[in-house]
């Protein structure tokens, strides 16, 4: 998992964590609910990550951590508010999300970590050869 309650803490507050996971009075957050958020963006981001790069991401690029927590919160206002609206920021924030993981999968915006298939393949002579290096050219 890419996040934790920390960083939806510093988005939400404690007070808005417990109530978008349903305690009315902003009291006490539902794990549960969390916990099943915070995998669902999970799951998602690796299903986009998985064609370039070996998940989970690991070292996880701040830009996952973003993502996640706007996945997550996504996920959570949709328990909550099944029947209600959704505020459009809240929706443009995983329409973002999805595109950044969109760019991600098609190699468009690449991660600060290393490819799949990036690794040294064979030595020839001298030199390491990369065979990443020999599709590019």
């Amino acid at each position: 998992m890419y996040i934790s309650n920390f960083e939806l803490v510093d988005e939400l507050g404690h007070q808005g964590l417990a109530l978008l996971t349903g305690d009315p009075t902003g009291t006490v957050v539902d794990q549960a609910k969390v916990d099943a958020a915070i995998r669902m963006a999970s799951n998602l981001i690796d299903t986009f990550c998985y064609p370039r790069y070996a998940v989970p991401l690991s070292p996880m690029p701040e830009l996952i951590r973003d993502i996640a927590t706007a996945l997550t919160i996504y996920n959570l206002y949709m328990f909550a508010k099944r029947d209600d609206l959704i505020s459009s920021t809240i929706i443009y924030r995983k329409i973002d999300a999805i595109k950044l993981l969109n760019d991600i999968s098609q190699g468009i915006l690449k991660l600060d970590i290393i490819p799949n298939g990036s690794q040294y393949k064979f030595i020839s002579g001298h030199k390491i050869i990369n065979m990443e290096d020999l599709n590019d050219g």
